[in-house]
């Protein structure tokens, strides 16, 4: 080769090299680029679970020992008798508070020594939307070998149902009787027998009325001094009403 070619073919090949120089740089701009964003959404993933989950069936107890009215609300009246039951306790003088089933969690149930359930049941026996979960579970842990069947022996508990005897029978209040049975299967105390309440006629606002009372002397017998303290303070301890409740 002479000097010419041996210059002429440096010339060529010096180009080529440049661009593969450039490709290098720019590949390794976009693997830094694509290392930074990953390390990120890592960063932003664990940031986010370092933050406390919040409270799922926050109860707004003062003393430990107040009364959660659970309900489970499918046109409204168990909401509204649950924030009845709640305004009364709180002139006996009793702490309360009404959570949606939506939100509870069964595995803290042990935690509400005092509990009320005031229960719907949706088409064809089924749990209110949003609800299926905590009956469920309850459900799965009365039935589990593994789960001790003194689990919520510390509470105490009343059910009311909100059904339609329209409904067959297998699905009239289904959903307050497999509580009621979930409940009792877990060791919790029943206070009084299962109410369940009938909206055919439109008369479960009275019957609801009327299974207050009975409710009332039930935990006053339970609970002892403290109610009997309210009551003797003039409270309106007991409305007027009979309660016919059935049980199973």
């Amino acid at each position: 080769m002479s000097l010419l070619d041996s210059f002429s073919f440096q010339v060529a090949e010096e180009p080529t090299d440049e661009r593969t120089v450039f490709q290098k740089l720019g590949a390794l701009h976009l693997l830094t680029a694509l290392a930074l964003v990953a390390a990120l959404a890592v960063g932003a993933l664990l940031r986010r679970r370092r933050q406390p989950p919040p409270p799922i069936a926050p109860a707004k107890r003062t003393d430990g020992d107040g009364l959660t009215v659970f309900y489970a609300s499918q046109k409204g009246h168990s909401k509204n008798f649950a924030e009845r039951l709640v305004a009364e306790a709180h002139g006996r003088g009793v702490a309360a508070a009404a959570v949606d089933l939506a939100t509870a969690d069964p595995d803290r149930l042990v935690e509400h020594p005092r509990a009320v359930f005031i229960v719907a049941t949706y088409a064809g026996g089924s749990a209110v939307p949003g609800t299926e979960g905590f009956f469920a579970e309850c459900t799965e842990m009365s039935r589990d070998f593994r789960v001790e069947k003194t689990l919520l022996a510390p509470l105490s508990y009343a059910v009311f149902g909100c059904g339609n005897s329209e409904y067959p029978k297998k699905d009239f209040n289904a959903c307050a009787r497999k509580l009621d049975r979930a409940m009792r299967l877990l060791g919790a105390r029943r206070l009084l027998p299962r109410r369940e309440g009938d909206d055919l006629d439109n008369a479960l606002g009275e019957q609801f009325d009327a299974w207050r009372p009975d409710f009332w002397r039930a935990h006053d017998r339970a609970f002892g001094a403290a109610a009997a303290a309210a009551a003797a303070r003039g409270d309106e301890a007991y409305p007027a009403g009979q309660a016919g409740g059935r049980d199973a």
